[in-house]
């Protein structure tokens, strides 16, 4: 429900799904570091110095984080709780928060955020532990922390990350792919860096003067295929891995294959693509190549009902599907 407390959301957007056994496999690779001096001495790209967040006693009670048990016990769902200006983790089966990564408080210094949307996590070889990265849309940067610790490592940003929306990691090549609403460009960054400093280095452009217009893109996927999926004004479009566009499908309108403002996007196990949409308030599913499949919710606050749904992932092991609906504060399980 609307509020500022542990187990509340404002404005909630994003969600991603971290399977435990990704918990289980950085807790016991801690050996692999030339990491602990990273952590205390992390820069951005931009040469500009970050530095971990006040330890939590400066942070309102209401703020402080859980102590939770070890992150390997349960898969995790990470929520951008926007207008509370942080990312609740949570427990999957049980729904427990499980802690709480910023202070609560808009502001632009590391480890703070200032609106958040998208969040995704990735392992790298410079860092022992998963590290959670968010985007926050109003400071225009992309920050990562520990997951298990919940301290700032780093933050990353270039001239054209404006309004960045959504991110996601494409496993195959190791990339950062981020959504920037604003400047209309998908931006494409290193992930699997060996040192601090390489992190988060851009890599690439698209939809940067190479014939591919992206109309306010929120939200980006990639497939099995390594197919990175862009939604963007009323259309869903499919690029390959050398980020060449192959398709796109859709247009204005509340029929099926039809969008109004899709918002958010995933996809499952078998590439096909779940597209989350806030106009209409509800959700379709397509197969791979853009063929409407199925619909399910409409406008409402009962079960099974949305108000200006923002966020969908699915669980890939069981087929469940959450969906962050934004203006009912809550999280839905299918």
């Amino acid at each position: 429900k609307l509020g500022e407390n542990f187990g509340q959301f404002n404005n909630p957007h994003h969600i991603t799904i971290i399977p435990k056994h990704l918990f289980e496999t950085t807790n016991n690779n801690k050996n692999n570091t030339n990491n602990n001096n990273n952590n205390n001495n992390s820069s951005s790209n931009n040469n500009n110095n970050t530095t971990a967040p006040s330890s939590s006693s400066s942070i309102p009670q209401k703020h402080q984080t859980p102590q939770p048990p070890p992150f390997s016990n349960d898969d995790i769902l990470v929520v951008s709780d926007y207008s509370n200006h942080r990312a609740v983790l949570i427990e999957k089966t049980s729904g427990k928060v499980k802690s709480i990564i910023g202070t609560g408080k808009a502001g632009n210094q590391p480890g703070e955020l200032n609106n958040p949307i998208g969040n995704a996590a990735i392992k790298t070889p410079f860092h022992p532990n998963l590290i959670l990265l968010i985007s926050e849309h109003n400071s225009n940067r992309i920050q990562s922390f520990d997951i298990t610790t919940g301290q700032h490592i780093s933050q990353f940003t270039h001239p054209k990350m404006q309004g960045p929306w959504s991110i996601c990691i494409n496993t195959q090549s190791g990339d950062i792919i981020v959504a920037n609403y604003a400047t209309r460009v998908i931006s494409v960054h290193t992930g699997y860096a060996n040192d601090i400093k390489e992190f988060g280095t851009l890599i690439k452009l698209v939809g940067d003067n190479d014939g591919i217009n992206f109309t306010y893109p929120k939200s980006v996927s990639v497939n099995t295929r390594g197919e990175l999926i862009v939604s963007s004004n009323h259309k869903i479009n499919i690029l390959n891995n050398d980020y060449k566009l192959v398709k796109s499908f859709g247009s204005y309108g509340n029929q099926n294959g039809q969008f109004t403002h899709p918002n958010s996007i995933c996809v499952d196990a078998l590439d096909n693509i779940l597209v989350c949409e806030n106009g209409n308030s509800r959700i379709q599913v397509f197969d791979r190549e853009g063929n409407w499949i199925t619909t399910f919710g409409k406008e409402g606050r009962d079960d099974g009902c949305f108000q200006n749904p923002c966020g969908i992932a699915v669980d890939n092991e069981n087929g469940e599907i959450f969906v962050v609906d934004r203006n009912n504060q809550r999280v839905m399980l299918f």
